[in-house]
């Protein structure tokens, strides 16, 4: 035996090979779990189970049930007053569930409120977390992407990286290459990449960059308003024909839908269930909800309260609650 052999432990050895092995079957026993659960769905090593879904009203943010119920969950002021604003931008959940990103602004007067917040439902209060911003997108490592606009109200601008630090929120611009035209970031599970659309001279695309800026990649033309699925194999994103998904080295997985001309057959902008397995499409009539397979499509009314999407950011309209244990 030589001299590197004789100080080695046998059994931990053994273990070094065992540990992974164990961790592989575990992960595989997790995904055998969740198929069969249904309405559970295992995310880094947690449980998620689909929430209400979360939709903007006005200077209101309300949850709305299967049946077009609404539960408020938070308004700004009407008038002048220490949480005075007339339109909520954005919103987005908390990877836990248990706090709501959103944005608000005034149309036509000042207010000291406009900017970002957060909204702790333990307590039902609100904190700053920086200045206002379109589409925000929280990655599970905390990190927020948004879009600050070159020319309000328009959403479309550059992409910033936001992180909230107690009372202080800091930032940093990704650089593009196409800053200035840049709306729509969503990060990808793992929070390494973003997809994000562009649009300049007159046509819309979606592209996949790293978090750093790198390597970009063009994954579809005529396209807008990507998200990008949980289990981080698919993207959807919407067309001028209706919402598509696509993987993320390019592939077209949309399934074939009667009448679809291509696509889920709904014109609007998707966003998925926290376990996976529905898209939700937001609309000026509602939101659609279906399976990630086309099937099984219901319509929830809104009471009409989604055409201000016309005028801010389209993606941010929607968000859908994640239930964490």
């Amino acid at each position: 035996m030589s001299a590197r052999m004789k100080g080695r432990d046998p059994l931990r050895g053994r273990m070094s090979i065992v540990a992974p092995i164990v961790l592989v079957l575990f992960a595989a026993v997790a995904s055998l779990v969740a198929a069969a659960a249904g309405a559970v769905a295992f995310v880094f090593g947690g449980s998620v189970r689909n929430g209400a879904l979360t939709v903007i009203d006005g200077n209101g943010i309300v949850n709305v049930n299967s049946r077009g119920d609404r539960h408020t969950l938070f308004r700004c002021l009407s008038g002048p007053g220490p949480r005075f604003c007339t339109v909520i931008e954005g919103i987005d959940w908390s990877p836990t569930g248990r706090r709501l990103l959103f944005s608000s602004t005034t149309i036509s007067s000042a207010s000291r409120y406009n900017g970002m917040h957060v909204l702790d439902l333990t307590t039902g209060k609100t904190r700053r977390a920086g200045i206002e911003g379109f589409a925000p997108n929280w990655s599970h490592d905390g990190r927020i992407a948004l879009v600050e606009p070159t020319t309000f109200p328009l959403p479309v601008g550059s992409i910033f990286i936001r992180r909230i630090d107690g009372p202080t929120a800091t930032e940093k611009r990704l650089t593009t290459g196409s800053e200035g035209y840049d709306s729509s970031p969503a990060w990808s599970p793992s929070g390494q990449r973003l997809v994000f659309a562009t649009r300049q001279n007159g046509m819309s695309t979606i592209s996949i960059i790293d978090s750093d800026g790198s390597h970009r990649r063009l994954l579809a033309k005529h396209a807008s308003s990507p998200t990008w699925s949980p289990d981080g194999s698919v993207i959807a994103y919407r067309t001028p024909c209706g919402v598509k998904l696509i993987t993320p080295t390019g592939t077209d997985v949309t399934p074939v839908v009667p009448g679809g001309c291509g696509s889920l057959g709904v014109r609007g902008v998707p966003h998925w269930s926290p376990d996976g397995r529905r898209i939700a499409i937001g609309t000026r009539k509602g939101i659609y909800v279906t399976d990630r397979d086309g099937r099984h499509r219901s319509f929830i009314s809104t009471g009409g309260f989604l055409p201000m999407r016309s005028m801010l950011s389209p993606d941010a309209q929607l968000s859908w609650q994640p239930i964490t244990k």
